[in-house]
């Protein structure tokens, strides 16, 4: 049985939800924008793969251009790349949403961090995203301690995107 890429339309005899293939995935035009607005406001679970991205980090005028659709309250980029000026970690709120979402070069773009903020103040919205970020960051840079000291952390990262 055939299947089609979603994001460029490629027919495959095999296709899972995730990308198998080098794919450009989306583009963040206005209908792309659009698309992934739509698939935040849907109030996604942790270790959701988004599939409304493109595939790789964003470059800033990528997130520029997503900071001008209308119904994103704050996309913050808290980290990137370092030598390629990309990001592939943001936190990002929309109405009733507060997401952090990072690019896993096997899986794609996962919501790793996720709140609802329906019927919060824009400032108490901003809040839960800054400690939805905060909540991530900490737990990575455990990891990554861990893994410093000799661990396997794979297993423990699945088990976090997975709870």
């Amino acid at each position: 049985m055939a299947h089609e890429c979603d994001a460029c339309g490629q027919t495959f005899g095999t296709l899972s939800r995730l990308r198998l293939h080098d794919c450009p995935g989306p583009d963040l035009d206005d209908g792309g924008r659009g698309a992934f607005v739509d698939q935040l406001a849907e109030g996604l679970e942790r270790g959701t793969v988004l599939t409304t991205l493109p595939d790789g980090g964003l470059e800033p005028a990528d997130v520029d251009r997503l900071r001008e659709h209308d119904r994103f309250v704050e996309i913050i980029v808290p980290m990137n790349n370092p030598g390629e000026r990309t990001t592939e970690r943001l936190a990002v709120l929309i109405e009733d949403h507060a997401y952090v979402i990072e690019y896993f070069p096997r899986d794609g773009w996962v919501v790793t961090r996720g709140a609802s903020t329906e019927g919060m103040t824009e400032e108490e919205a901003t809040d839960t995203l800054l400690e939805q970020l905060q909540d991530w960051q900490s737990r990575v840079t455990e990891l990554s301690l861990e893994y410093a000291g000799g661990e396997d952390v794979s297993e423990k990262l699945r088990r976090e995107l997975n709870r």
